[in-house]
């Protein structure tokens, strides 16, 4: 019995660690998905909100790319 309770062990370690790359990946999508609907508002938006939303732009991008390069 301790055998087979040592190999369920890592296969559920496994499926955990899957688990959160593909949480992960959902919050980049999600991100990027932000990013993208801010720069769409951008356009329509008029000029006194630009400067926000050019910020938020801006600091969603750095934030997408860190996690990115922190994943990856």
């Amino acid at each position: 019995m301790k055998t087979v309770r040592a190999q369920k062990f890592p296969k559920y370690l496994q499926q955990h660690r899957l688990q959160k790359m593909l949480s992960h990946w959902y919050t980049l999508l999600d991100l990027s998905l932000v990013i993208q609907l801010l720069m769409f508002f951008n356009h329509m938006l008029e000029d006194k909100y630009n400067y926000w939303v050019n910020l938020g732009i801006f600091l969603g991008k750095d934030y997408y790319n860190l996690m990115k390069n922190i994943l990856l």
